[in-house]
């Protein structure tokens, strides 16, 4: 990782590496697999990410 990036992560992001896990993938898939509308899917998005930042999405 560049050195402009990490300085740009606070303490309490989550590394990709320990988000992707099986559970985050099978998580998000529940959430969008049923969406055909782009505007309602980045909604979808929009909300796993609020819910990443707040640490209520499933992952672990």
């Amino acid at each position: 990782m560049s050195k402009d990036i990490a300085s740009k992560l606070d303490e309490d992001d989550i590394a990709d590496s320990t988000l992707h896990t099986d559970k985050y993938y099978l998580a998000v898939w529940n959430r969008v697999e049923k969406i055909n509308d782009p505007i309602e899917f980045r909604k979808a998005l929009e909300q796993i990410a609020k819910e990443l930042n707040e640490g209520t999405f499933p992952y672990k």
